[in-house]
């Protein structure tokens, strides 16, 4: 029997959620800083230069007191590239994750757990900000802010990480999804946050998901 095995015994009382919210980003809202801006009804772009300090930003106003973890489902509307642009992700000042494009077009999804970011101000500043500079004539990409595809920042607050699966709702689903990334390595599951997955990681889920969410 392996550790994950020990924490499925029976389904507990549910817990109501509250934590952070999802938003849209970008937006109409957002502040752009590329070649063209804003391109139209739904684009932005052309991106392609941190010399000029190519991004996107926006404070999103957010109940949560701190979050610990974003999902951010993006849309490259265009793709031009032909050498890789790499990006920041940042929120209140603090990088969260870097990625890099250069072939990819269409949705994309950015997930990463941090360390706890507090509200500032009532919120959080999120920004994605070009790292690098393509070469002249190497090409732009754009950005969805606006219309049907993807364009919206999940923040995921402290107080209900052990919402894993995050439907609102503490069942044993959660004890499953948890499971889940135990068994697969991934670091999503760290609860006691000492970069390993052991069965303190159990114990301390446990007793988040004891507690409840406020």
């Amino acid at each position: 029997m392996n550790e994950s095995s020990l924490m499925l015994g029976a389904m507990l009382a549910l817990a109501s959620h509250s934590g952070a919210d999802v938003h849209d980003f970008p937006s109409a809202d957002s502040d752009v800083v590329a070649s063209v801006g804003f391109r139209d009804g739904e684009n932005i772009g052309a991106f392609w230069s941190a010399t000029r300090g190519d991004l996107v930003s926006e404070f999103l106003v957010d109940p949560a007191s701190e979050i610990t973890g974003l999902v951010w489902n993006l849309d490259i509307t265009r793709q031009g590239l032909r050498e890789p642009l790499d990006w920041g992700l940042y929120v209140n000042g603090v990088e969260v994750a870097r990625v890099s494009y250069e072939a990819e077009s269409g949705p994309q999804t950015i997930e990463i757990r941090f360390n706890a970011i507090p509200s500032d101000g009532g919120g959080y500043l999120v920004s994605f900000e070009c790292l690098s500079t393509v070469a002249s004539a190497f090409g732009s990409m754009d950005l969805r802010y606006a219309g049907a595809g993807p364009h919206q920042i999940e923040l995921i607050g402290e107080a209900c990480r052990a919402d894993v699966d995050r439907d609102g709702d503490l069942t044993l689903f959660d004890f499953l999804a948890f499971q889940n990334a135990f068994d697969a390595g991934d670091l999503l599951a760290d609860f006691d946050g000492d970069g390993v997955l052991t069965l303190f990681d159990f114990l301390v889920f446990r007793n988040e998901f004891d507690a409840g969410c406020d």
